[in-house]
């Protein structure tokens, strides 16, 4: 069962590529891989120092390891948007070529018009997961209030609620961008598709001039 489900979604990708859905097997992983991260978190964060300098240090790395999420999805947004202006150009060439097209050979045909449009869904593909990966998602900041100390709360308590706040926003954060990534990965697979469909093209047009 597992091989055929591997075998059709391969088709799927090298026709027109789009975000695999998690098995629940897979699912369940993922719940018990954070579970445990969870239990491995809450139970250093107990057996913490109480020396606050010390915690400062450990407050600091939580905001630098939150830093380089943030930096990391600007990168992937970056990517995102470059594969949606190359796709706008691709998509220009591929269109016009099929408006433009004069296949003296009719045998020809339906050869050339199916790579194609072949290329044309490959461009789609790249568009439609670039635009979900820079879809409007929420991630969640910390307000201004929040670096501030409650009302009777000490020093140690306040920088661990600081760790704590850092930490909750990080794994928030990691799964928005995670959900980027796949999809910056299925563009990126209709791009390879659309590069070897450009060879298959080349080939076939010269083949057709030739013979």
């Amino acid at each position: 069962m597992r091989l055929a489900s591997a075998a059709i979604w391969f088709l799927i990708d090298c026709i027109f590529p789009f975000r695999q859905p998690l098995s629940e097997e897979e699912k369940r992983a993922n719940e018990e891989r954070r579970s445990a991260a969870q239990i491995e978190w809450n139970h250093r964060l107990a057996n913490l120092t109480t020396d606050e300098e010390t915690l400062s240090k450990y407050v600091d790395a939580c905001k630098d390891a939150l830093d380089d999420e943030r930096e990391r999805q600007r990168g992937v947004d970056s990517r995102l948007t470059t594969m949606i202006g190359l796709s706008s150009i691709t998509a220009t060439i591929a269109l016009g070529t099929i408006l433009t097209a004069s296949v003296q050979k009719p045998q020809w045909t339906w050869v050339l018009m199916a790579l194609l449009l072949y290329l044309t869904l490959q461009t789609c593909s790249t568009v439609l997961a670039a635009i979900s990966g820079l879809d409007r998602r929420a991630y969640r900041g910390s307000l201004p209030f929040d670096v501030l100390p409650k009302q009777g709360e000490d020093r140690v308590a306040h920088l661990r609620r600081l760790m704590q706040l850092h930490h909750d926003i990080l794994m928030q954060h990691q799964d928005q961008n995670n959900s980027k990534v796949t999809q910056m990965a299925v563009a990126y697979r209709a791009g390879r598709n659309f590069i070897l469909g450009v060879i298959v093209f080349a080939g076939v047009a010269a083949s057709y001039r030739l013979l």
